[in-house]
């Protein structure tokens, strides 16, 4: 998905939504109108959703409110309203079919604040088509026209939605293999319960060019530094795989993380069991149902345990984002948690035990659970 923005830094590279400021609009002076940007001088309320669908439908685009299409002099719109996000938000959930992704930002004018430009960056889509009223728009030079009886460019929408979730499928699986039960304890398969996280990058990765520069970076800042749990790390053609030391968690359990050079990430949790003989006096005190033979029927997980990795290594994951300047807005999440049947997530607290007290023991019945994929810039974190 390749980024243009009408507008750059001092360095001339382009500058994303979120960066640019009023100071920025003279910027449009030389800009032309075309295939990723359009135009107006005035907010109608029925162009956005024509406009908004045929950008997601192309390859994304710039939409301008509030600047003359022909001469691009700043007009200026009202700011009358509370929140230009909201109210886009509005026309377009009732009038677009699915809801394209897409950042809105209000410029207010320095001399006027009571006016200014409305700027709606809309990203390329990733479930085409999206329908506006009954009808698929597209780009079409500098405008956005219908599709009739094109079934090409139909089947062709399609078809980028189907690549689109076939790579995110591709990604969110887990390719790092557990071997330690058959290796260490000779047992057939691996049998504990293994939690694993997906942030898959789907936008915005177009100024991280050096792979070699990514991977570097990332090891330097988790292998160097000397509250990591990851002690090991080896390369692969385009990832850098880390892995905790085998004294970290029982059973030889390592977590591994694997950082993408375009900062995706995949991290895998082998859930630690727990000794049931330490804990089998709480479950008997609090749980409403103590009759369950727990020790022999159910796997109890050490959920602080879990947790903490978790903590250790996002927090780790993103200081490499932010060195790059990487917005979490662009990346799609995904959760999986495997040979989950019968297992307790265990915590030993209070809180834990006042909750089995209360509700029973806890117990997942499913062997396998996936998550659907959370488009983070959906949620606007």
């Amino acid at each position: 998905m390749n980024f243009y923005s009408p507008f750059t830094n001092e360095n001339g590279s382009f500058l994303e939504i979120h960066d640019v400021e009023y100071q920025h609009l003279c910027q449009l002076s030389q800009c032309q109108e075309g295939y990723k940007v359009e135009i107006k001088s005035e907010f109608v309320n029925d162009k956005i959703p024509k406009t908004i669908s045929s950008f997601a439908n192309s390859e994304g685009g710039w939409f301008i409110i509030g600047v003359k299409n022909k001469t691009h002099e700043i007009c200026h719109i009202l700011n009358e309203r509370a929140d230009y996000s909201q109210l886009i938000s509005q026309i377009i959930l009732t009038s677009v079919t699915p809801a394209p992704i897409y950042d809105v930002k209000f410029l207010i004018n320095p001399s006027n604040d009571s006016e200014g430009v409305l700027l709606i960056y809309v990203y390329e889509g990733i479930s085409p088509p999206y329908v506006a009223q009954g009808t698929i728009y597209v780009r079409s030079g500098s405008s956005s026209e219908p599709i009739k009886s094109d079934r090409a460019t139909i089947d062709n929408l399609y078809n980028k939605a189907n690549r689109f979730n076939e790579t995110l499928t591709k990604f969110c699986t887990r390719n790092i293999y557990f071997p330690y039960d058959s290796i260490v304890f000779h047992e057939p398969k691996t049998s504990y319960p293994i939690a694993s996280i997906y942030l898959k990058r789907v936008f915005g990765s177009e100024h991280l060019k050096h792979t070699r520069i990514v991977l570097e970076t990332a090891k330097q800042i988790i292998i160097d530094n000397p509250k990591s749990a990851f002690s090991g790390f080896q390369y692969t053609n385009n990832s850098i795989v880390f892995t905790t030391s085998k004294k970290t968690l029982s059973r030889n359990h390592n977590v591994n993380m694997e950082i993408y050079s375009d900062l995706s990430v995949k991290l895998h949790i082998p859930l630690v069991k727990k000794d049931y003989n330490k804990i089998k006096e709480s479950f008997e005190l609090y749980s409403a149902e103590s009759t369950i033979d727990v020790e022999q029927d159910f796997k109890i997980v050490d959920g602080s345990l879990a947790f903490s990795c978790i903590g250790n290594s996002l927090s780790q994951y993103l200081e490499i984002a932010d060195k790059f300047n990487s917005d979490l807005k662009d990346f799609v999440l995904c959760f999986e948690i495997e040979n989950g049947e019968n297992a307790i997530l265990f915590f030993d607290c209070n809180e834990y035990f006042n909750f089995v007290k209360n509700n029973g023991i806890p117990i997942n019945i499913m062997t396998y659970n996936k998550s659907d994929y959370f488009y983070l810039l959906k949620l606007r974190i």
